[in-house]
């Protein structure tokens, strides 16, 4: 379980981000309008987390505040 992931915006997708930490790339969930979703390419974030574990899926979530 992440509690949160702090690191740089990578790539940018419809629902969501690709933040890369300590080499890895993480690929989370955000809102369109989150503040993570909206700050530019390159730019350092921290973002709260919830892993979502199913039979056939794991997800993780991301959230600007606590």
């Amino acid at each position: 379980m992440f509690h949160y992931i702090k690191g740089c915006i990578t790539m940018k997708f419809e629902s969501g981000v690709v933040i890369e930490s300590c080499g890895i790339g993480y690929e989370v969930f955000v809102p369109d309008n989150s503040p993570v979703y909206l700050a530019d390419a390159k730019e350092i974030v921290l973002v709260y987390t919830a892993m979502i574990i199913r039979e056939d899926d794991v997800s993780i979530y991301g959230f600007h505040d606590r």
